[in-house]
């Protein structure tokens, strides 16, 4: 077992543990999230795996990403100090995570065939809700990473305090009502009456006719 760790984490092998690691990791969230919704008979329809897969297929890649941004982060910030672990949280904060989150909505938006405008409504609708829940969890999160994690396992760690961050990911991008009931087209009753009045003008017409 010890070998397997030691191959999978190995320079060789790392993107691959990475991104693997981050599409798998992404199924378990979002598959705790449906089973808190199954439990609290918010989801009465079980298990939807479309989308359990598609939430996996985005963790593949949004693994990449994170994967060369930590190697490089380490690469020209090797130094471990209060001053460069803030500029590290800084740089993870504005640079990775707002990338990974508009690669989370449009990436999804694809997979479920929606238009661009639709994809680009929901990035609007979403993205500070979700960047602002990023930066309650992630600071302290980055703080023991760039702290006390070897650098090999900087995205292991990261992906498996995301499972925690994808139930919330999950809740937000499949919770139709939390931003309240889609309004409904108000209906323009001067045109609806403009209609009737020329359907009953044909009929009379019609009728007219067959005398």
């Amino acid at each position: 077992m010890g070998h397997f760790f030691r191959t999978i984490f190995s320079q060789r092998f790392l993107f691959y543990t990475n991104s693997l690691g981050s599409g798998i990791l992404m199924c378990v969230g979002d598959t705790i999230q449906q089973s808190l919704e199954i439990y609290t008979k918010d989801n009465k329809s079980g298990y939807d795996l479309k989308r359990i897969a598609h939430m996996g297929t985005i963790g593949l890649f949004m693994g990449p990403p994170t994967h060369f941004f930590y190697k490089y982060l380490d690469h020209f910030i090797p130094k471990i100090s209060y001053k460069t672990i803030a500029y590290k949280i800084c740089l993870d904060q504005t640079v990775i995570s707002p990338t990974c989150i508009v690669i989370f909505l449009a990436g999804l938006g694809i997979l479920e065939s929606k238009t661009t405008k639709e994809i680009t409504d929901e990035i609007k609708e979403k993205f500070l809700l979700i960047y602002s829940t990023d930066w309650m969890l992630w600071p302290p999160c980055q703080y023991v990473n760039f702290t006390y994690v070897k650098p090999k396992y900087r995205v292991m760690y990261v992906n498996v305090i995301t499972v925690i961050y994808d139930i919330i990911l999950s809740y937000i991008k499949y919770t139709e009502d939390l931003f309240g009931p889609k309004e409904k087209p108000v209906e323009n009753k001067s045109d609806n009456k403009l209609a009737i009045q020329d359907r009953d003008e044909h009929s009379r017409q019609v009728t007219k006719g067959e005398k």
